[in-house]
């Protein structure tokens, strides 16, 4: 197996007091599933990989990482569009619910990935031999920007092995309006026929524990900060804007 302790030794530490650890409020919300947020998830998702084959055609060749796979839905569209995919994310739950769902493909493959697990990440990559690694609004849930640094730095050490490019797609910047996010969806269901499922995540997400864990924030990244790390990395990073629903959202993507 292939690892990255010896090269990136701060990852190591990071990740080993996370382990021996209590989960963060965060990571044991994603891992019991919040099959309430699922409905919108789909049509959230959806609006996305449509946008996404637009402005970077998906290819018969392409080998995808969807890094937080959820139950799925980004894989959904994928499925007969490419060559191979393989999801991973911390929820057991969900990772069973893929398995099941997509059993009859022999291209997708599913592993149950501990949060920031680094090494684990740079494996898959080389491993199938992944050109494309998507991560799908999970940036908002990490601690800090020091562990968004370390992440593309160990997607920087895995193209070393093998070259990729990714999208970390739905990045909330500071000073943003949780409301524009509540009518942008809003607007979306309205003219897809789902308002009654979005009413109803509305609900779930108010009586939720999700709404107890937010009031500890989101994590809000400006876009200068990875046009900075971009620099510093020797990385190509280019936002890209309207690629989500979320209309004051940003996408960046690194050609490593």
């Amino acid at each position: 197996m292939l690892v990255i302790d010896y090269y990136l030794p701060n990852l190591k530490i990071n990740m080993h007091k996370k382990e021996v650890g209590e989960l963060s409020n965060w990571e044991s919300f994603w891992k019991e599933n919040p099959t309430g947020f699922n409905a919108t998830m789909a049509q959230s998702t959806l609006f996305f990989a449509e946008n996404l084959d637009e402005h970077y055609p998906i290819q018969n060749d392409d080998h995808f990482l969807d890094l937080g796979c959820g139950p799925g839905f980004f894989i959904t569209y994928l499925k007969d569009k490419c060559e191979l995919i393989h999801g991973t994310d911390i929820s057991e739950q969900y990772i069973a619910a893929c398995e099941k769902q997509f059993s009859a493909y022999s291209n997708i493959s599913f592993s149950i990935t501990k949060a920031y697990d680094y090494s684990a990440y740079h494996n898959l990559i080389v491993e199938h031999k992944i050109n494309r690694v998507v991560m799908l609004s999970v940036l908002q849930y990490y601690k800090n920007v020091d562990e968004v640094k370390s992440l593309i730095l160990s997607l920087q050490l895995a193209a070393k092995q093998q070259r990729f490019n990714c999208l970390l797609a739905d990045i909330i910047p500071t000073k943003h309006s949780a409301l524009s996010d509540i009518l942008n969806i809003i607007k979306h269901a309205i003219k897809r026929g789902y308002t009654f499922k979005f009413m109803k995540f509305l609900f779930y997400a108010v009586f939720s524990d999700y709404r107890k864990i937010k009031r500890n924030g989101l994590l809000q990244i400006d876009e200068s900060f990875f046009v900075e790390l971009g620099t510093e990395l020797g990385v190509d990073i280019s936002i890209v804007k309207d690629l989500t629903l979320h209309t004051g959202r940003y996408s960046v993507f690194i050609d490593f």
